[in-house]
């Protein structure tokens, strides 16, 4: 089974160069494997850097002069990909040497998967609260234990069939902001291909980059903004799916219960009470900086809904 893993980037030279070493050091023939890299409209030494670039395996690069966004710079890189097996991966990840094996093994053992892989923190990232609590959500909850839902499904560490990507079309390249371009396309695999969602330990990535917790409640705005009113008109269900009902306004015929909920949250997420539990964010307190953290990423999603652009 050839691999084909697809890296969209932009303006992270030093940051992909330290990607692309570590698939050097994979313990699968290079022979086995390609990398497409998809330069969204870099303006740093990117260019520059993977034209020169000469690696064990195959490198081919995909040069699209204007930034397009993630979604259709991995359209572009699944044109280029003749892999069976694809596998996408950020540029800002460093590999462990048998990630790809990891991978292959999960498609090679049962058709109709798609892998969720095993994203931590690098050692030289510090573990303040939000880089805590930005590398133990999603597939990390649930892990090896059992079956993961599509809503858990990243494409900075993932893996799906070339043909169950082609049968759904693709990302959405309606999706020109940050996020959930990855979770609607799984919802489509999901509804469209009947796939299952699994984590791959083995296939661990180091993520070299962290973000401020500005940097991240910044970009729930956005997604709220952008990315979200274009899922849940696109595909109304996931609006319920991904509980985001609960912030709507009490309704007559509801269950009660749901109610209830919609009740604490227009009273908890409120200007004043957002401004007393900021600053708890920057303290460590385990488990409690989750919930705050939560509160937080909520609110800024939000925030965001209320000023679509």
């Amino acid at each position: 089974m050839k691999i084909s893993v697809v890296t969209p980037t932009h303006d992270k030279e030093a940051l992909l160069r330290r990607t692309l070493a570590s698939l050097e050091l994979q313990d699968i023939g290079p022979e086995t494997f390609e990398v497409v890299v998809v330069d969204d409209g870099s303006s740093d030494g990117t260019p520059a850097f993977l034209a020169g670039h000469r690696p064990p395996f195959a490198l081919h690069v995909v040069r699209l002069e204007e930034n397009r966004g993630r979604a259709a710079a991995r359209n572009r890189g699944l044109e280029r990909a003749s892999g069976d097996l694809v596998v996408f991966l950020d540029d800002d990840m460093e590999l462990v040497p048998g990630f790809l094996r990891a991978h292959r093994e999960l498609h090679e053992g049962a058709p109709g998967m798609a892998g969720i892989g095993n994203v931590v923190n690098h050692p030289e990232i510090t573990q303040a609260p939000i880089d805590r609590y930005m590398s133990t959500r999603g597939a990390q909850k649930i892990g090896s234990r059992g079956p993961l839902p599509w809503k858990y499904f990243s494409t900075n560490n993932a893996s799906v069939r070339r043909e169950d990507l082609a049968a759904v079309g693709g990302f959405d390249e309606g999706f020109t902001r940050y996020g959930f371009e990855d979770l609607e396309l799984a919802w489509r695999l999901d509804r469209e291909r009947g796939i299952a969602f699994r984590f791959v330990e083995g296939a661990r990535s180091l993520h070299i980059h962290p973000h401020s917790l500005e940097e991240v409640l910044e970009k729930k705005t956005l997604c709220g903004r952008s990315s979200l009113p274009y899922l849940f008109a696109k595909h109304p269900e996931t609006k319920r799916a991904l509980r985001f009902e609960r912030f709507d306004p009490p309704r007559a015929g509801d269950p009660w219960t749901l109610n209830a909920a919609r009740v604490f949250y227009r009273m908890a997420l409120t200007r004043p009470v957002y401004g007393l539990v900021k600053p708890l964010a920057r303290v460590p307190m385990g488990r409690l900086s989750d919930l705050v953290l939560d509160y937080l990423v909520q609110y800024h999603y939000l925030e965001g809904l209320r000023h679509p652009m």
